[in-house]
């Protein structure tokens, strides 16, 4: 029951206790409760609010490949909320959106492979170390395929012919004055012979044209050696240095410069055959992210007397060890006194040269940086490469 006052204009409730309280009351304790439910709901359902980032996933399309590098130049220098999970481990990590999108609608968050609230190298890092990782369903990013208005990219300075041991620098070039390639970053594949150049001697080195104080660039490459596949990406950075990054207009030059070694054992591998060098799956995108492929290109390079580049006896018994070394590497097995030279993979000779002896040699790597290196031998009968890893 109820008794109503016009004076105080409020409802009176009787309730079991037989207390009165007003109905204003009533309203306030509701509205709490109201309050409490709904921040509860809020608490439980932070998913909706919130994007799940794989480091190096930039496009979030399920893979790590080289198309991340090409978004993440796009966003290079930016800020945003930083996630409370701050790591490049391959796993989910929540974290707010951010305010900026990729024309694509990509939002930058998932540029922020790290979560430190910024897109920078430790992004790109986070790309090399997770590269091939997938995670659900993989949606391919869409670019179109090549037609008679795309431009060409090609192989350049090549070699007349090619024997066992050689270190081999190919150039690739891009655009003509019809068809100039134009790109904000650039995504292809080099394919060659798994049986005729040693493992891991594939390098990249990119043309001042694209890389320079002004447009710096990020260089991704990374080299299947049991596909022969060697995959690489760069990207103008957007922001960098203070420049807002620009796109490039390539007509007939260099981009590129990709070095590698011939096998310098060749018997058993081959019957003088050619070694078949490609380019294929071209990729480009704008600034806007428009995307664009380019038209590949094949050589075959031809090897000279291959017996008698393979076969000099006075080398047979010829051992290079311990192979990789952190220290000291051993000669031994030359037929007679030979003359020693240690180099890069671009020739430059290193610091080593000295005679070596038809018994035990060591070399001293101790200074060297880790990496690959080739040591040249001279004898009266010829001359032969052997290659010397370095880990550290």
């Amino acid at each position: 029951m109820y008794f109503r006052s016009y004076y105080y204009r409020h409802t009176f409730i009787l309730d079991k206790k037989g207390n009165y309280k007003t109905n204003t009351d009533t309203m306030k304790s509701t509205t709490a409760k109201l309050w409490i439910i709904t921040v509860a709901l809020l608490l439980s359902l932070p998913s909706f609010a919130q994007v799940s980032v794989w480091p190096g996933d930039v496009n979030n399309d399920g893979i790590v490949n080289t198309v991340d590098v090409l978004y993440l130049g796009l966003g290079f220098n930016t800020q945003g909320p930083a996630r409370n999970n701050t790591s490049t481990v391959w796993q989910a990590s929540q974290g707010s959106p951010w305010n900026d999108i990729l024309p694509d609608s990509t939002n930058y968050a998932y540029l922020d492979c790290d979560g430190n609230g910024f897109v920078g190298t430790s992004d790109f890092n986070a790309i090399q170390q997770n590269y091939d990782s997938t995670h659900g369903t993989i949606i391919v990013d869409p670019f179109p395929l090549p037609d008679s208005t795309s431009p060409a990219f090609y192989f350049s300075g090549l070699p007349d012919s090619l024997q066992a041991g050689d270190t081999i620098t190919i150039d690739i070039f891009a655009g003509s004055a019809l068809l100039p390639a134009n790109f904000f970053g650039l995504a292809l594949s080099f394919n060659y012979d798994t049986s005729l150049i040693v493992a891991n001697s594939v390098s990249v080195t990119p043309d001042s044209l694209l890389d320079s104080p002004v447009d710096r660039i990020f260089l991704l490459s990374t080299d299947n050696n049991n596909s022969g596949t060697f995959d690489l990406a760069l990207t103008r950075l957007a922001n960098a240095g203070g420049s807002t990054g620009n796109p490039v207009t390539v007509v007939s030059q260099r981009i590129l410069s990709i070095t590698f070694i011939i096998e310098d054992n060749l018997i058993g591998k081959m019957v003088a055959g050619p070694l078949e060098l490609s380019l294929s799956n071209i990729r480009m995108t704008s600034k806007n992210l428009a995307k664009s492929s380019g038209n590949t290109d094949a050589v075959t390079l031809p090897f000279v007397d291959v017996a008698a580049s393979v076969s000099m006896p006075e080398f047979n018994n010829l051992r290079v060890y311990p192979q990789p070394s952190n220290a000291f590497v051993i000669v031994d097995g030359l037929a007679e006194n030979g003359f020693a030279t240690l180099t890069d993979l671009t020739g430059k000779t290193i610091s080593y040269q000295a005679v070596v002896r038809d018994n035990k040699n060591t070399i001293d790597c101790t200074q060297l940086a880790a990496g690959m290196y080739l040591l040249h031998i001279e004898t009266r009968f010829g001359s032969t490469v052997k290659k010397i890893m370095i880990e550290k």
